[in-house]
């Protein structure tokens, strides 16, 4: 007869079948014998005991975990230990006990001061995959009597991990480029891709660089090459926002099983140049209003006459329709004046960025620079003078005379009833 227990085997010759049967029934006897005196039973043999304090059941893959794996003997002295897997034998290279690497699994019991039970500090290496495993520790005695504990390990795939090399706000010219050192470093999956967003927007793949400025992003998401797929150190090479201002860069890197890594720049675009003077508040009246108030002085501010010998403004109100009726008679369109002329300024059209704006707008070259770059009016009125269109909140003018240079932008346009206090207020950079 032949029994089994992980690789220990115990043999039981014929011989000793024939004892253990004549035991057996002269067992039966006695106990049949001896019933209507004392009641009759049946004695068991008291099995070993096995308890452990339970480990973190969560951890990455191939992480170790330790348990205290505690035993006391039955009534026969202990002879086998196995951790088992999922039912199957944990290989003794992935278990120490005791400090020392396991010598096998299972493991015979030899020491005979661990025979009537013993105390073990046990670390073992969890599966190297992520899954959910069941780890099971048995105890059998001598006379194959057993005690079991088990625990579940669940390993979890780590996202990959993403620095900057250095932080805070990098800080450049408009439309230049800004060098951006980072390391990214693989968790349980390769990397897979790199993404670049200003904002929170992709940016165009002609403003991305990876590493060098001969290897241009292809898109965005890109593909990392695939020998930096296990982690990289590289320049992340950004042509910065064309506009003065400061804008966040989000840098994310993604991995094979779908998780990320994200971190993120402010770049601030520096003015170069001649700081503006204050910005000033202006508000231009209607020129068929009280005199001095149809024209702007853009030096100062202040409201200014139209007559011919008026020279102080730039720009100046064409007044009213007299063949509308009174409430609704204001024209409500300006142009140049003393030899100054007026021009719209399009974000996103006739070569200007898509980011410009009044507000992002800080040195003198800025406004002269941007004068080619600008709309001129197409409409004229009786006497042939271009004239703007009809004025609207946000219309924002390039004035100039080709030696100076204004930017303006209407914040109000407040038309009136019964009178011709109807005004435009207007900001006024130079």
């Amino acid at each position: 007869m032949r029994l089994e227990f992980g690789n220990k085997t115990k043999n039981l010759n014929m011989k000793n079948l024939v004892k253990l049967t004549s035991i057996f029934l002269l067992s039966m006897f006695l106990m049949t014998s001896c019933e209507d005196d004392i009641g009759g039973g049946t004695t068991m043999d008291a099995p070993p005991s096995l308890d452990i304090l339970n480990p973190n059941p969560t951890m990455t893959p191939g992480g170790t975990f330790s348990v205290r794996v505690s035993t006391t003997a039955g009534d026969a002295l202990l002879d086998v230990f196995a951790i088992r897997e999922d039912g199957t034998n944990v290989d003794a290279s992935r278990i120490t006990i005791d400090g020392s690497p396991a010598s096998a699994n299972p493991l015979l019991i030899i020491d005979t001061s661990d025979k009537n039970g013993f105390s073990w500090d046990i670390e073992i290496t969890a599966q190297g995959d992520v899954s959910e495993k069941v780890y099971e520790f048995v105890i059998e005695d001598e006379n194959d009597l057993r005690d079991s504990e088990s625990v579940t390990i669940t390993t979890e795939a780590t996202p990959p991990s993403l620095e900057l090399m250095g932080g805070g706000t990098f800080m450049t010219d408009p439309g230049t480029l800004a060098s951006i050192p980072i390391k990214a470093v693989a968790g349980s999956n390769l990397i897979d891709t790199i993404i670049v967003l200003e904002d929170g927007v992709l940016i165009d793949t002609e403003r991305l660089f990876y590493d060098e400025l001969d290897t241009p992003f292809e898109e965005n998401p890109a593909l990392v090459p695939l020998t930096d797929q296990n982690g990289f150190e590289i320049d992340l090479i950004i042509r910065a926002h064309t506009d003065i201002s400061t804008k966040t860069y989000t840098i994310i890197i993604g991995d094979l099983g779908g998780m990320r890594a994200i971190t993120t720049i402010d770049i601030e675009t520096i003015a170069q140049g001649t700081p503006l003077n204050p910005t000033l508040e202006g508000i231009l009246f209607n020129a068929a209003g009280p005199a001095g108030r149809g024209g702007l002085d853009l030096d100062t501010g202040e409201s200014t006459g139209t007559g011919n010998t008026s020279t102080e403004h730039e720009i100046r109100d064409l007044g009213i329709d007299i063949s509308l009726p009174d409430a609704s008679n204001w024209i409500s369109r300006v142009a140049g004046a003393n030899g100054f002329e007026m021009r719209y300024a399009f974000a996103n059209q006739n070569g200007l960025p898509e980011g410009f704006s009044f507000d992002n707008v800080q040195t003198k070259e800025e406004i002269s620079g941007i004068w080619d770059n600008t709309t001129p009016f197409t409409t004229t009125d009786n006497q042939g003078n271009l004239v703007s269109f009809e004025v609207v909140v946000g219309d924002t003018w390039v004035v100039s005379d080709g030696a100076k240079y204004f930017l303006v932008i209407v914040r109000e346009v407040n038309p009136t009833s019964g009178n011709n206090d109807d005004n435009y207020v207007v900001d006024i950079k130079f």
